[in-house]
């Protein structure tokens, strides 16, 4: 059994000073250093009052089991701390000491950092076990020191708590983490079809044996469809079939549409709502707890006009709402077909000017019209026909407007 030197003894002992915990002896501690280092599969988790916590492969933490990260850990040689560093790997990134922010370690970045380099002392952890069976986990296997540098690199995995768990980092040790594990996760191959059986995307997580299919949210996030799951995880590598079906009432052409309609209305970047007389779209963060509107969209005398069915008013050619029309034909809105069901967006503001609606998160409503006008995520709409709509108010104010 390799014996640690006196300054690992030094180190365990003043660490391992705190009430309720025990120093290790050198046999114990080699022990606990064997039964992880041996490349095992583990999941990494902690307890925040009653939630258990798990760290995620981007160093997040997570509450829901089934998007922890697995981590293969390998006992290491060299660094400050000789062969005890763990060598936590993602598959692809290694965690490291926090980040520093004008020299200073950044000790509450969100998540635990790491990187795509692999050098051996920085991108290694080292594992503390006390008497309760709970590791503190020290940011990397580099020599102390007061520079920025080894200042960070001193420092101890933890996480605060507001509403939820978050990742942060410690001088002092913190003996709240678990392993699961050893584990033995397979491959699993979620698969996203078409109704015809054609493959649209696919991707590759791992998952533990025999556990309960976790579609990854980014194959089912389109609003524009339903899904369907096929398919079972069992001991060995297993595939899992999504199909997708369009939604019925998506609207394809503008023959579609109907006066006696209201729709939801979006794109990939969110859906419409309004807000404060304006239009406005859940992507912006301070509207997230506005409730979505829908819209009908009103044919007039051959021009298209946007209604909030909620609030009863038009929007008009600069995203404010108006209980009739402020700039006649030009608070029309035209809709250009583009891949179906999508539709680009436009206003004529004048005569010769054109300007096209955009959603995004930098305006304080979640939009912008300007002159960008070439189709891309944020400008793209898909229109989905729900409840029927009684057009009388909507057709009265047009007509009082422009023939009154």
């Amino acid at each position: 059994m390799r014996k640690l030197n006196s300054f690992l003894l030094l180190l365990f002992a003043a660490m391992m000073a705190s009430p309720g915990v025990k120093a290790q002896t050198d046999a114990e501690y080699e022990a606990a250093m064997s039964a992880i280092g041996d490349g095992g599969i583990y999941r990494i988790k902690t307890n925040a009052g009653s939630t258990t916590y798990y760290v995620t492969l981007t160093g997040g933490l997570t509450s829901v089991k089934d998007n922890a990260g697995f981590f293969t850990l390998t006992k290491s040689e060299g660094g400050a701390l000789k062969s005890n560093g763990i060598r936590i790997d993602t598959g692809s990134e290694r965690f490291t000491n926090p980040p520093l922010a004008n020299n200073v370690a950044n000790l509450n970045p969100g998540n635990f950092a790491h990187s795509t380099n692999d050098r051996g002392d920085w991108e290694r952890q080292v594992f503390f076990l006390n008497e309760d069976g709970k590791y503190a986990i020290r940011s990397c296997n580099t020599q102390p020191a007061t520079s920025s540098w080894g200042d960070a690199g001193r420092t101890f995995w933890t996480y605060n708590v507001a509403e939820v768990a978050t990742p942060s980092y410690s001088y002092e040790p913190a003996y709240v983490w678990e392993l699961d594990g050893p584990l033995t996760p397979v491959n699993v191959t979620y698969k996203l079809v078409d109704p015809n059986n054609t493959e649209i995307s696919k991707t590759v997580v791992k998952q533990e044996a025999n556990s309960s299919v976790n579609v990854p949210a980014s194959l089912v996030s389109n609003f524009l469809y339903e899904y369907s799951v096929e398919g079972t995880i069992g001991d060995t590598d297993s595939e899992i079939t999504i199909t997708r079906t369009m939604k019925n009432g998506v609207v394809h052409t503008l023959e579609d549409l109907s006066n006696q309609k209201a729709y939801t209305i979006g794109c990939e970047r969110g859906l419409f709502l309004t807000k404060n007389d304006y239009l406005a779209s859940n992507i912006h963060n301070s509207l997230q707890n506005a409730e979505p509107t829908d819209f009908a969209v009103i044919n007039y005398e051959n021009y298209y006009y946007l209604y909030s069915v909620t609030d009863k008013k038009f929007v008009t050619n600069n995203g404010s709402l108006s209980d009739m029309p402020v700039n006649g034909v030009y608070d029309a809105i035209s809709m250009t077909p583009k891949a179906d069901p999508l539709f680009l967006y436009c206003f004529q503001i004048n005569e010769t000017t054109q300007y096209g609606l955009n959603t995004n998160g930098n305006d304080p409503y979640g939009y912008v019209i300007n002159t960008w006008v070439t189709p891309d995520a944020g400008n793209q709409y898909f229109m989905i026909a729900n409840d029927d709509f009684d057009p009388t108010d909507a057709l009265a104010a047009l007509n009082d407007f422009f023939h009154p």
